[in-house]
């Protein structure tokens, strides 16, 4: 399998020979012994002329494709809820696995709302942590007593 990028001038669109010539001159083979070409991503350059830009998956004849599957996603609405504390990287990362586990993750950040969503809720209130943690149900580790702090500015 081999990677790569296709510019393209705005106003005429690439035929599905053209992009398997192109898959065949960067995997180096004839375009008859290229397999599968996939188009993963399109974008819009405007930085100086206005461009079509293609990444593009080729695969030789010869090697296996699978294509992507997104993981399946169970409904939560009725599942155990489990606080996720932290709405940055690890924390939504976290989410997305409890979510595919069949979990109801409710993640706490202190500071925004970032996601509001119909299986996932952000909470930005102190009183909804401290209330957690004064109900014996905050799950301390990193963040826990000594790490909560009111965002600056923040009166409760």
């Amino acid at each position: 399998m081999k990677e790569f990028e296709i510019a393209q001038k705005i106003g005429k669109p690439l035929t599905d020979a053209q992009f398997r010539e192109a898959a065949a001159k960067a995997l180096g083979v004839k375009p008859e012994k290229v397999g599968h070409v996939e188009v993963t991503r399109r974008s819009i350059d405007a930085r100086q002329d206005i461009l079509y830009r293609y990444r593009v998956q080729a695969y030789r004849d010869n090697e296996p494709y699978e294509p992507y599957r997104v993981a399946p996603y169970l409904a939560v609405h009725q599942a155990r809820p489990v606080i996720v504390v932290g709405a940055g990287p690890a924390g939504m990362f976290a989410a997305l696995k409890l979510l595919q586990l069949g979990l109801k993750p409710i993640v706490l950040d202190g500071f925004q709302l970032l996601l509001r969503g119909r299986r996932c809720w952000c909470f930005q209130r102190w009183k909804a942590v401290h209330a957690l943690f004064q109900a014996g149900r905050y799950p301390g580790g990193a963040a826990s007593a000594g790490g909560l702090r009111r965002a600056p500015g923040h009166s409760d």
